[in-house]
């Protein structure tokens, strides 16, 4: 069954000088990996520099979200720690959009 999601991607408390690459590598596994393009989604740095986010534009049509989110969120985790080189807050926020209606 599919679901529609508006998906929210953060990655905060990171060290600074890797921000640049923590872009790419967001960019690369949201847009490239995971095809979120098709619903808006842009990768953004916010709040002075301190955050990185990826939001979609409008709601995403997910099959199997309740196996897909998970691991979407470990893999997420795991890249930023990776990528960061250390500890770093990375989320992922999914809000189903049928449930608003």
């Amino acid at each position: 069954m599919s679901v529609n999601i508006d998906l929210e991607f953060t990655i905060t408390n990171f060290s600074p000088g890797k921000r640049d690459a923590l872009v790419k590598a967001a960019s690369d596994f949201l847009l490239l990996d995971q095809g979120l393009d098709a619903f808006g989604l842009r990768v953004d740095v916010v709040e002075g520099g301190s955050k990185i986010r990826g939001k979609t534009a409008w709601p995403a049509i997910i099959s199997r979200s309740y196996i897909w989110l998970p691991e979407v969120e470990k893999t997420w985790a795991e890249l930023a720690e990776t990528i960061n080189e250390g500890p770093c807050d990375a989320q992922v926020f999914a809000n189903y959009a049928d449930e608003d209606c």
